[in-house]
C-alpha cells in the first residue's frame, strides 16, 4: 500500500470504529472489512493516533459513558449497554481503570457541582 492509501486506510478503520464502538469489534473484523492484516491495521491505526484501534473503541466507550453519566439519569445498566458492555461489572471495572473511580462516583462527583470530577487510573 502506498502512503495515500494508508492514510485513507487509517481514516477509514478511524470512522469505522466512531460509527459502530457500541457493537462488539474485533480485530479480525476489521482486518477482514479493509482487507489488511490485523498487524497492519494495529501498526498504521497506532503510528496515526498513537493508540490501539481496541484501546480507542474502550475509550470512546467510556468517553460517551462519562457524558451519560453527567447528563442523565440512566441506570449504570442502561448506560454500559448503550455504550457497547453486556455485562455492568465488566463496565465498571473497565471504567474504574481508566477513570480512577467508579461510574456511581464519577456521577455523584458531577452531581455535587464540579465541573470535572476528580478521579485518578490507577
Amino acid at each position: 500500500m502506498g502512503y495515500i492509501k494508508k492514510d485513507v486506510l487509517v481514516k477509514d478503520v478511524l470512522v469505522y470504529l466512531n460509527n459502530n464502538y457500541r457493537e462488539k469489534i474485533t480485530l479480525e473484523q476489521l482486518a477482514k472489512k479493509f482487507r489488511a492484516s490485523v498487524s497492519y491495521i494495529c501498526h498504521e491505526f497506532a503510528r496515526e493516533y498513537h493508540i490501539s484501534p481496541i484501546n480507542y473503541v474502550i475509550q470512546r466507550r467510556i468517553t460517551e459513558a462519562k457524558f451519560t453519566l453527567t447528563n442523565t439519569d440512566n441506570s449504570l445498566n442502561e448506560i454500559a449497554w448503550r455504550v457497547g458492555y453486556e455485562n455492568v461489572d465488566h463496565f465498571a471495572k473497565l471504567f474504574m481503570r481508566h477513570v480512577g473511580c467508579s461510574p456511581s462516583d464519577y456521577r455523584k462527583q458531577f452531581n455535587n457541582n464540579l465541573a470535572e470530577p476528580v478521579c485518578l487510573p490507577g
